[in-house]
């Protein structure tokens, strides 16, 4: 287990003292410690979810329904990590996100990579991402292949954390 070697107090020190000694002053540490607070917050307000379907013989694509925002909060997707294993010799075509930010529909294209050397047909995709999803809208996913033949077992993990409106 990882056990970090200074406290929070530590670190605010820290940027005081390398603010007052770059000329900066109070104002430049006090604006770096909001800064860290606002990182040590999103962490608290923490959001992960995980789809697995299948899509069935006769169906080239599968719409993903990922979730929705909560009422009073909105949602920044920071990751997507993505896994699908469809029949031999079948293709992954298309992995895109649907959401609303702003006001804003939007449709996000993730790459896809066939994995190499694996005994099975593997297609991935995992994305750093910042996606901003308004409070209360639903978020999607979709994923298209290269034909409708077998079924396609596919997985998609979503994570980031939630900010107030």
């Amino acid at each position: 287990m990882f056990k970090p070697r200074f406290g929070t107090r530590t670190v605010y020190a820290l940027v005081v003292v390398i603010a007052l000694l770059a000329g900066g002053g109070i104002a430049t540490a006090k604006a770096s410690i909001d800064v860290i607070n606002a990182i040590d917050a999103s962490a608290l307000n923490a959001f992960q979810h995980q789809v697995e379907e299948q899509m069935a013989d006769g169906d080239d694509n599968q719409r993903l329904v990922l979730g929705t925002a909560p009422v009073d909060k909105r949602l920044v997707i920071e990751y997507v990590s993505f896994r699908a294993q469809p029949p031999a010799g079948e293709e992954v075509t298309l992995l895109v996100l649907t959401t609303t930010g702003g006001g804003e529909g939007a449709v996000h294209f993730l790459p896809l990579v066939q994995q190499p050397g694996s005994t099975f047909n593997v297609w991935t995709s995992n994305q750093l991402t910042r996606i901003y999803i308004d409070a209360g809208t639903t978020f999607t996913a979709r994923v298209r292949r290269s034909s409708s033949a077998g079924v396609t077992l596919l997985d998609l993990t979503v994570s980031g954390h939630y900010v107030d409106k």
